[in-house]
């Protein structure tokens, strides 16, 4: 019961973070049109989908309210990055949204799960790093280990320090390998 209630208050949380997101969008995005008609349906679904996390969480349904919560946290900077090219040109704001995933993770799911969240965005972090263009100043390390950070603080059983120091491992790795 106290998960649901701590799940309920996260998701009302992420809905108006959302919101704001969806009217500043419209407020104050007037660079490009291409850009604004891709975030406005992105942020749109996605408060539709959060509210949906939210009715099922409040009908007993937890486990299903989590798994959409962590997928809309997992899918919608990769939606956000798909539509907007200049992150490959050096804008790496949706990106930094990437780590919500992890930390939402960490908050919900059991820590083989967060793990698992915690590899596909390195993955994809990957994938960004190979297709950006080199020199353009962004600090890639960093933004690799804020992401993948809550990782390193889960929970304390034994088998979670195993998981913990493997993820930390795992999130020290691209930051050798600066492009």
């Amino acid at each position: 019961r106290r998960r649901s209630r701590f799940l309920a208050w996260l998701l009302v949380s992420l809905e108006a973070l959302v919101a704001a997101a969806l009217v500043s969008t419209l407020l104050f995005e007037g660079g490009s049109d291409a850009r604004r008609y891709g975030y406005v349906p992105l942020t749109g679904v996605l408060l539709v989908l959060l509210g949906l996390a939210w009715r099922l969480n409040q009908s007993g349904r937890y486990p299903h309210a989590v798994h959409l919560t962590i997928s809309c946290a997992v899918i919608a900077p990769w939606a956000a990055i798909l539509l907007d090219p200049a992150v490959l040109h050096g804008d790496f704001s949706p990106p930094l949204y990437l780590g919500l995933s992890v930390m939402l993770a960490a908050l919900l799911l059991s820590e083989r799960a967060m793990i698992a969240v915690a590899v596909i965005q390195l993955a994809g972090y990957g994938a960004i790093l190979l297709l950006t263009a080199p020199g353009m100043g962004v600090n890639w390390p960093s933004l690799l280990l804020f992401s993948v950070a809550p990782c390193c603080s889960s929970r304390k059983s034994a088998s979670g320090r195993t998981a913990s120091i493997a993820c930390c491992a795992i999130s020290s790795w691209p930051a050798s390998s600066r492009v």
